[in-house]
C-alpha cells in the first residue's frame, strides 16, 4: 500500500497543481522533491545493504587482471574505467573499475572478493603493480 503513495500524490499533484494557491504549490513541490530524495536514498542503501550481504555470506577471493581502460564523455568531463577480468564459477567475466585517478594500470593485479552467487558484486582488496609492461 505504502509504494503506491507516491503515484497517488503525483496523479492529485498533475490534476490539481494549478488551482492550488501558491504557499500550497511550494509545499506541494517541496514534499515531492523531499519524496523523490528519499525513495533515491533507500534504494542506495538497500542496495549497499545487498552487496555487503552478498559478499559477506558468499564471498570469495579471487585473483583479476587489468586487460585494458575506457573512458566516458558525457557533456564536459571524462571517466576513466579499468577493465578487470577475472575467473569465478569456471565462467570469465569482464568488469569495468572507476579509474578517474588512472591508478590501475594495464596488466596489474588485483584481489577481489566477489559473491559466488553474483560475480558481478565485487571489491577490490589487494593491489599489484605490473612490472614496467607496453600494450
Amino acid at each position: 500500500m505504502l509504494i503506491f503513495f507516491p503515484f497517488v500524490w503525483l496523479f492529485i499533484i498533475w490534476i490539481k497543481y494549478d488551482k492550488l494557491p501558491r504557499w500550497l504549490q511550494l509545499i506541494t513541490t517541496l514534499a515531492s522533491v523531499g519524496m523523490l530524495l528519499l525513495i533515491i536514498f533507500t534504494l542506495s542503501t538497500v542496495q549497499g545493504k545487498y552487496f555487503d550481504y552478498q559478499l559477506k555470506n558468499y564471498g570469495v577471493t579471487i585473483s583479476a587482471k587489468v586487460i585494458g581502460e575506457t573512458q566516458e564523455r558525457p557533456k564536459s568531463t571524462t571517466y576513466y574505467h579499468a577493465i578487470i577480468r577475472y575467473q569465478c564459477n569456471q565462467t570469465t567475466y569482464l568488469q569495468s573499475l572507476s579509474n578517474n585517478d588512472h591508478f590501475y594500470k594495464y596488466g596489474d593485479s588485483l584481489r577481489i572478493v566477489c559473491s559466488s552467487v553474483n560475480p558481478e558484486i565485487l571489491k577490490v582488496v589487494g593491489y599489484k603493480p605490473a612490472l614496467e609492461t607496453t600494450h
